[in-house]
């Protein structure tokens, strides 16, 4: 196989490869995912912790902002473990090992 010959069959491949990452019938379930916006997961879980599913609880760890921690730390005893998660995304170890909160 000649080098132009090995390109075009990567190409190809690459292009295989990239067809699988869309999948047209996951959009309704993805817009399903996303529909809720992070600030009412945090409502939620603020009225009922046990009302959100484990999927939307990781969702709201991972796009917690600053302004969803506060509010849930206004809202949670502070040994929630959704709550000690979010912190831990926005805390940072000193040199003397104390850690800070941005």
């Amino acid at each position: 196989m000649s080098l132009v010959e090995w390109k075009i069959h990567k190409e190809n491949e690459y292009w295989k490869t990239k067809d699988k990452w869309f999948y047209p019938d996951k959009i309704t379930q993805l817009y399903k995912y996303f529909k809720i916006p992070v600030y009412q997961l945090a409502q939620r879980y603020i009225s009922n912790p046990e009302s959100l599913p484990n999927h939307q609880i990781e969702r709201l760890i991972h796009e917690a902002d600053h302004d969803i921690r506060k509010l849930l730390e206004n809202s949670l005893p502070s040994k929630n473990p959704t709550l000690l998660k979010i912190s831990q995304k926005f805390s940072f170890k000193t040199a003397n090992g104390l850690k800070i909160l941005k």
